[in-house]
């Protein structure tokens, strides 16, 4: 998992993940997220370059919302990839997660997103 820092500025940090997020990279990269929380008063993932996400990647996202929100501090998730959409949609968590989300036409005909309609 490759995360660069994109832009900081006035307490706000944009960071850009690629690659694998899975139980191999877990704990390294929650550790960095926890460095840029506890720095910043909002950090924003771009999530685009995620190619893998197993349920371990998932659930360290959906700890860090709830770990961000309990320091009052701003987490957001923008660029979804394909992978980290279809475990959002999966656990039926989109609307959870509070983030706009943005799926390009091409990638909207491949998702079903069934079960956070239903929810």
């Amino acid at each position: 998992m490759l995360i660069e820092k994109l832009a900081q500025k006035n307490g706000k940090v944009l960071l850009k993940l690629t690659g694998e997020l899975t139980i191999r990279e877990v704990k390294e990269v929650k550790e960095i997220f926890n460095e840029y929380l506890s720095s910043n008063e909002m950090l924003v993932l771009d999530l685009s370059g995620v190619g893998e996400l197993d349920s371990c990647g998932f659930q360290l996202l959906y700890a860090l919302k709830i770990y961000a929100k309990k320091k009052n501090k701003k987490l957001k998730y923008v660029n979804h990839s394909e992978a980290v959409l279809r475990y959002f949609d999966l656990y039926g968590v989109l609307a959870f997660f509070a983030d706009k989300i943005k799926i390009p036409k091409e990638l909207r005909a491949k998702l079903d997103l069934t079960y956070s309609i239903q929810r």
